[in-house]
C-alpha cells in the first residue's frame, strides 16, 4: 500500500498546465516542421519536442486518476460530516487502488460493462458489480461506461437488483444471511453506478463526456406521464432510481446545474398535481416501483435526492438557490408587513412544498452547504448571506401557519406548519455560522429587527453602535434577520437540545472573538487599562459592553428554545443547567486568535467544529464532562471563560504587573506561576498559554491569594447572566 497526499487545487492546476503544455508542444513541433521543411528540408528538433509531448501525455492518465479518486474520497468525507463542503485540505489516497490499464483499454472495459447493463434481463452478476466497484473512480473507464450506457436500462438493472430484497425477505425472512449478502452486493452496485457516472461528468482537463449527457439524464428522470390508462406510458420507478444514484457520486457543477434546473422546472410546471409518487408506485396495491436505497428505505422523491446531491457540491448548491440565477425567478412576499423580493425557488421549496419522505433532510443539507461554505466578502460570500437571510425570513414567517386551537378542550387541534425534523440540524448549523448577526440582533436589551426592505446583506463588523464596539474588521458578510422569524425558528430548534447546543457553541465562539476584541480595544484606547483592571481602579467599558451583549444573546437563544413557566423553579433549574452545559462547551473552544487582516467564517466554524467533534467522539475526548449536569456551575464556567479571554488578550503579562506594583508595595500583585498553566511533558507551560483551572497552583494564586480580578468578573461578566438566568 502506497499512501499519497493530494492537494486537489494544486493537482487540478497541474493537470490543466500539463494538458496545455502537451498541446503547445505538439503545435510547436508541427509549426517547426512546416517552417524548416521549406527552408532546410527537415527538422530533427521536432523529434525531441514530440518526445517531450509524449512524456507529458504519458503522465496525464495517472494524474487524472489520482485526482478523480481524491475527489471521490473528499466527497465521502463531506457526506459523513468529516469535512465541511468547500473546505480546502489534503486528501490521502491509496495508490494501489489506481487503475494501471492503458486509457483505451479502460474505455473499452467501461463500454463493455455498459453493454452488459444494457442487456440485463436478470440481476447483474457479482463479477460485473466487482468491475464497477474496482474502476468507478477511473475517468477513462467511467467515460466508456457513461458514453455507452442506456439510462433506461441502468434504471431497469437497478430496480431488478432492488426487487431481490423483497424476494429474499418473503422466502428467507428479514434477518437471513442471504439478505445481509444482498445488502453488501446492492450497496456496491448503487455506489459503483453512482460514482462511475459522477466521475464521467467531471471534465478532468481534456477528458470529458460529449455535450448533452446532463440533458439526457434530466429527461430520463422526468420521462413519461404521471398517470395513464396505458401503463407503458408511465416510466414507473425510472426517475426515482436514476435520481437515487446522484448522492452517491461526485457530479460536476455543470451537470448538477442542468439536472437540478430541468427537474425543478418540470416539477414546478406541474406543481398543482403530484408528479413523483404516482410514477413511483403501482396501483391499486400501492407497491413500490422504484429502487430501494441500500438501507432498505423507499425514497420516491427525485427532488429530495437531487438536493442531497447538491449538498455535496457547494457551487451547484449556490447556483441553484442564487437570486442571480436566470432560471430562479424572483417573487414578492410580505413578511411582518414588509414587501420583500425573494428567490421563488426558495419560497416554493420552503413554504409551498412538503417533504414527506426525507423530512426535509436533503433541502436542509443543500441550504447548509449553500450558506456556510463561503463565509467571507467574495461574491460567493455575498450569495451565502443572501440565501441565508431569505431562508431565515421565509421559514420564520411560515412557522405556525395554519395553527388551529381546535374545538372544546383542544380536540382537533392543529400545530400549524413546521419544517421537517431532519432539516432542523442544518438550520442550527446555519444560525451558528451566522452567530455574529445573531449577537447583533439579539444582543441588545430589546430584540431588534433588521429592515428587510434595505437588502439581504449586513456587515457584521459593528454589533453595538451605541458602545462603538466591533467584531474585527473585514469579516464575512452577514445575514439580515427579522426578530419574529428568529424567535419562531429558535423555538423549533429547541425541540432537540443537541441543536440548541450547536447554536450556543456558535454564539459563544463568536462571543470569544468579540470579547477578546473588546478587551483588545480597551488596551488600544488606553495601554494602562490592564493595570487599572488588575488593581481594581477602573473597569473595562469595552469588555463590559461585550459581556452584556453575550448574556442577552444567550438568553434569547435559551428563552426561545426552552419555553416554560417562568415561575416554575424546576423548569428554570433545567434551563440553567442547559446554560451551564453550553458554557462548559465554550470552555472546550480552542483559543481563537485575533485576525490581523481580512477573516472568514472558518475562523469561528473551525473552533465550533472542534468542540462538536469532541462530543461526537465520546467520554474519551472529555465529552462526558461537558455534558455532565453535575459538573461545575455556570458561574464557575463564566469565571473560567473570562480568565481565559483576559489571558489571551495580554492582561496577565509580566509588564502589566510591573506597572501595577509600586515601590511602596512591590509584591502586591503577583503574576500567575507556571504551575497555574497547562504544562507539557517537559514541565513547561504549553503554547498558547492556557490556565489549568483544576491545579492547586491556579487555585492558590487566583482564589486564595485573590490575584485574579474576581470583583470585575463577578460584576461585569457573571451579573448580566444572573439577571437573565436567576437559577444559574
Amino acid at each position: 500500500m502506497t499512501i499519497a497526499s493530494i492537494d486537489l487545487v494544486i493537482l487540478n492546476d497541474l493537470i490543466r498546465r500539463m494538458t496545455d503544455a502537451a498541446g503547445a508542444l505538439m503545435s510547436s513541433a508541427g509549426q517547426i516542421k512546416r517552417t524548416s521543411t521549406g527552408v532546410l528540408g527537415g527538422a530533427s528538433q521536432t523529434a525531441t519536442i514530440n518526445q517531450a509531448a509524449g512524456w507529458v501525455n504519458d503522465q496525464l492518465p495517472g494524474l487524472r486518476r489520482r485526482l478523480a479518486l481524491a475527489q471521490q474520497i473528499e466527497n465521502q468525507a463531506i457526506t459523513f460530516g468529516q469535512r465541511a463542503a468547500g473546505q480546502r485540505g489534503i486528501v490521502k489516497i491509496d495508490e494501489s487502488l489506481l487503475s494501471t490499464l492503458p486509457p483505451d483499454q479502460a474505455r473499452a472495459l467501461g463500454a463493455d460493462a455498459a453493454k452488459q447493463v444494457n442487456g440485463a434481463h436478470s440481476t447483474l452478476s457479482p463479477e460485473l458489480i466487482a468491475v464497477l466497484a474496482k474502476n468507478q473512480n477511473d475517468p477513462y473507464f467511467a467515460l466508456g461506461f457513461a458514453g455507452n450506457a442506456d439510462l433506461k436500462q441502468v434504471s431497469w438493472a437497478l430496480r431488478l437488483a432492488s426487487r431481490e430484497r423483497e424476494r429474499i425477505i418473503a422466502e428467507s425472512g428479514p434477518k437471513s444471511a442471504e439478505l445481509e449478502q444482498w445488502k453488501v452486493q446492492y450497496t456496491s452496485l448503487v455506489t459503483g453506478l453512482g460514482t462511475t457516472l459522477g466521475t464521467a461528468t467531471r471534465d478532468l482537463e481534456g477528458v470529458g463526456l460529449p455535450p448533452g449527457f446532463a440533458e439526457k439524464y434530466a429527461d430520463a428522470i422526468t420521462e413519461g406521464k404521471t398517470r395513464s390508462s396505458t401503463p407503458s406510458d408511465v416510466a414507473y420507478g425510472q426517475g426515482q432510481s436514476l435520481s437515487m444514484l446522484l448522492p452517491y457520486g461526485r457530479f460536476s457543477t455543470k451537470f448538477l446545474d442542468t439536472v437540478s434546473t430541468k427537474v425543478y422546472d418540470y416539477e414546478y410546471a406541474h406543481k398543482e398535481d403530484p408528479v413523483w409518487e404516482p410514477r413511483s408506485y403501482w396501483e391499486p396495491y400501492h407497491s413500490f416501483a422504484g429502487a430501494y436505497q441500500p438501507d432498505g428505505k423507499a425514497m420516491p422523491d427525485p427532488m429530495a435526492n437531487i438536493l442531497e446531491a447538491l449538498s455535496h457540491n457547494p457551487q451547484s448548491a449556490q447556483n441553484f438557490f442564487d437570486v442571480a440565477n436566470s432560471h430562479a425567478a424572483p417573487t414578492t412576499v410580505e413578511i411582518n408587513g414588509q414587501q420583500v423580493v425573494v428567490n421563488n425557488r426558495l419560497k416554493y421549496l420552503l413554504q409551498d412544498r412538503t417533504w414527506h419522505y426525507d423530512n426535509g433532510d436533503g433541502l436542509g443539507n443543500a441550504l447548509q452547504t449553500a450558506t456556510t461554505t463561503w463565509r467571507d466578502r467574495t461574491d460567493n460570500g455575498r450569495t451565502s448571506a443572501t440565501i441565508a437571510s431569505q431562508t431565515f425570513a421565509l421559514m420564520g414567517q411560515q412557522v405556525g401557519q395554519g395553527k388551529d386551537g381546535g374545538w372544546f378542550m383542544g380536540l382537533n387541534e392543529k400545530q400549524g406548519w413546521e419544517p421537517g425534523m431532519s432539516m432542523r440540524d442544518s438550520l442550527a448549523h446555519m444560525f451558528a455560522s451566522y452567530a455574529p448577526d445573531l449577537i447583533r440582533v439579539a444582543g441588545v436589551p430589546t430584540l431588534e429587527s433588521d429592515d428587510l426592505t434595505k437588502g439581504w446583506i449586513q456587515k457584521s463588523d459593528k454589533y453595538a453602535p451605541d458602545e462603538g464596539q466591533f467584531f474585527p474588521s473585514d469579516g464575512p458578510l452577514g445575514a439580515t434577520m427579522d426578530a419574529n422569524s428568529l424567535k419562531n425558528l429558535l423555538k423549533l430548534i429547541g425541540a432537540d437540545e443537541g441543536n440548541v447546543m450547536i447554536v450556543s457553541v456558535g454564539v459563544l465562539a463568536a462571543g470569544q472573538l468579540l470579547f477578546g476584541q473588546g478587551l483588545a480595544a480597551g488596551l488600544a484606547k488606553d495601554p494602562g487599562n490592564a493595570v487599572k483592571l488588575l488593581t481594581g481602579h477602573e473597569n473595562s467599558p469595552a469588555a463590559d459592553a461585550v459581556a452584556g451583549q453575550l448574556a442577552n444573546t444567550l438568553s434569547e437563544v435559551m428563552n426561545d428554545a426552552y419555553l416554560g413557566d417562568s415561575a416554575d423553579q424546576a423548569f428554570q433549574k433545567r434551563k440553567a443547567e442547559a446554560v451551564s452545559r453550553a458554557l462548559g462547551l465554550a470552555l472546550k473552544l480552542p483559543i481563537i486568535p485575533a485576525p490581523k487582516g481580512p477573516w472568514t467564517g472558518l475562523l469561528l466554524d473551525n473552533a465550533k467544529s472542534a468542540v462538536l467533534d469532541a462530543i461526537a467522539k465520546g467520554p474519551k475526548q472529555d465529552a462526558d464532562e461537558v455534558w455532565n449536569a453535575a459538573a461545575a456551575s455556570g458561574q464557575t464556567r463564566l469565571r473560567d471563560l473570562a480568565m481565559t479571554s483576559l489571558l489571551d488578550a495580554g492582561y496577565f503579562a509580566r509588564e502589566v504587573y510591573a506597572g501595577a506594583n509600586t515601590p511602596q508595595a512591590p509584591d502586591k500583585f503577583v503574576p500567575p506561576p507556571n504551575a497555574a498553566f497547562k504544562l507539557g511533558p517537559d514541565g513547561h507551560p504549553v503554547e498558547p498559554l492556557a490556565f489549568d483551572f483544576t491545579s492547586r497552583a491556579y487555585t492558590n494564586w487566583a482564589v486564595r491569594a485573590q490575584q485574579a480580578p474576581m470583583k470585575w468578573i463577578n460584576l461585569s461578566v457573571i451579573l448580566p447572566y444572573r439577571l437573565k438566568f436567576p437559577a444559574l
